[in-house]
């Protein structure tokens, strides 16, 4: 049954009351945590509406959904992000909105760590009409105002905090035309700023912003960039927080220390190679006292995205490494895989496609029985002539991020396509399943995964990121198989499954306690 809104809100300042009063804090309660919209700036410039105020991008604009940008190289491979408009109330407002959805994917170009990997974004909008326009004011209803997702400002008594209330129809009409999405963002049609980066608990996420015309500023775009890093978890690794000095929201975190903890970026910890030890080399990066969100904590470096929007500063080298790490896990770049031959006579080339970023920063292997044979290449020919058929061999590509910014290495993606050579028994083949062909869920896994297929299952791999078998099941025979991953720690995996007629599949899993 699903619980009111009131009955939630009254939940959450439960748990946030069990937390301050218990000094073992419970890890689960990473996901209630509050992520504030930035201060407003300490005085107002005039409005530059250069970048939207011609640039639509047609007359011809769709409704309720458009396809900003899309790769169609990589399809669904790509980073799935979704802008659902609120509180536009007829078809010209939608049209102004698309202006603001436009300078937001302007703006994200211009983001450092962004930039190479901007042609992984895929970017959607969708807008349906509310009854009213704009957003409400008041967690509680101090103005009643219809719009369709339920976007209210000064949520817990903070002014520029907006939340979108209404969170079952913002992810239905996400899911109703980008199921596969991996982000979402709530663009309220208000001229007032104002912004969040909120969790529910059931683990789904929102980054809100407003259109922002009231302050000077426009700073719309701005705050998206700094709500989405809120919204971002890396596997094992917490998502950013908010660095910005703030006496109102300062009471609202202090109910929250576990938000200390678990984001990278963020911290009380008053041990200096505690957190940041692996960026203590590079100039300009440490601890940094009294800088965080209140008196007593930390921040990385002295200034941050996270720590204003106004002047926009860059990314810290931590938030860097945390969003760098992050779209290496959701993204995969490799394609056009070659299937393995019928039979296993005389040459055969091996090849893939990598759709790289614009600074190329990938490294290409490939290894024969763990046994690097080749490099820098996206193509390998065997003779199998020269194979000893005694036994059968195991043929890998490896393609690994070597991106400057990843500092800690154990945090790099490589991508892992295998091929299984049967030259024991050159009847047998294989060949590589349709994308449909598989699935595994749910991803992220805590304690188990259930993988399904639309053909029989002989045997099911789980790789770790140096392609060593952790896990193994060579009895199936079935359609439908749950696994536990229970032993296995936090990180990043690839999922194997042979079947019965020796056609192989590979898939990537994020295992997260």
């Amino acid at each position: 049954m699903q619980k009111s809104f009131p009955h939630q809100l009254f939940v959450l300042f439960f748990l946030l009351f069990a937390v301050a009063a218990n000094a073992q804090h419970d890890l689960s309660l990473c996901s209630q945590k509050i992520c504030l919209s930035p201060p407003l700036p300490p005085y107002f410039l005039p409005i530059d509406t250069s970048s939207i105020s011609d640039g639509e991008r047609s007359s011809n604009y769709k409704i309720p959904f458009d396809t900003i940008r899309f790769n169609p190289t990589l399809g669904t491979q790509a980073f799935d992000v979704v802008i659902c408009i609120d509180g536009v109330i007829n078809n010209n407002q939608i049209h102004l909105a698309d202006r603001y959805v436009d300078s937001l994917v302007t703006r994200l170009q211009t983001v450092a760590h962004y930039n190479p990997r901007f042609k992984y974004f895929n970017v959607y909008r969708v807008a349906k009409l509310s009854n009213d326009e704009g957003a409400a004011w008041g967690y509680a209803g101090d103005t009643v105002v219809d719009n369709r997702y339920g976007s209210r400002f000064n949520a817990f008594g903070l002014p520029r905090l907006i939340i979108p209330e209404k969170y079952d129809t913002l992810f239905a009409d996400a899911d109703e035309f980008v199921p596969q999405h991996d982000l979402v963002l709530n663009l309220c049609y208000d001229k007032k700023y104002g912004g969040s980066g909120w969790s529910l608990y059931d683990g789904r996420k929102v980054a809100s912003f407003t259109i922002d015309e009231q302050t000077g500023w426009h700073l719309g775009d701005e705050v998206a960039c700094h709500e989405m890093q809120h919204i971002m978890p890396f596997a094992g690794h917490g998502s950013l927080g908010d660095e910005y000095e703030d006496t109102l929201a300062c009471p609202i975190y202090d109910t929250l220390p576990i938000a200390y903890l678990t984001s990278p970026n963020f911290t009380g910890d008053t041990i200096n190679d505690r957190k940041w030890e692996h960026f203590m080399t590079q100039p300009g990066v440490g601890f940094y006292p009294n800088a965080g969100i209140c008196p007593g904590n930390y921040r990385p470096a002295t200034t941050c995205a996270m720590h204003q929007v106004y002047d926009m500063p860059p990314f810290c080298p931590v938030c860097r490494e945390h969003s760098t790490a992050y779209f290496d896990s959701i993204i995969n770049p490799v394609y056009n895989v070659s299937s393995s031959p019928v039979s296993f006579v005389g040459n055969y080339t091996f090849s893939v496609r990598v759709d790289t970023p614009s600074v190329n920063t990938f490294r290409y292997q490939w290894l024969l029985d763990d046994t690097v044979v080749a490099s820098t290449i996206d193509s390998f020919t065997i003779d199998f002539s020269l194979l000893n058929h005694s036994s059968n061999h195991i043929l890998k590509f490896v393609c690994t991020d070597t991106d400057s910014h990843i500092i800690d290495t154990t945090l790099r993606r490589p991508w892992i396509t295998q091929w299984n050579l049967l030259t024991q028994d050159s009847a047998l083949g294989f060949s590589v399943l349709d994308e449909n062909s598989f699935s595994i869920s749910p991803n992220p896994a805590k304690n188990e995964v259930t993988v399904q297929s639309s053909l029989l299952i002989k045997t099911i791999s789980i790789c770790n990121v140096l392609g060593e078998v952790v896990l193994e099941n060579e009895t199936v025979n079935d359609y439908l198989i749950h696994s536990s991953v229970s032993s296995l720690i936090d990180g990043i995996y690839i999922v194997i499954v042979v079947t019965n007629n020796n056609m192989i599949f590979t898939r990537k899993l994020v295992v997260s306690f």
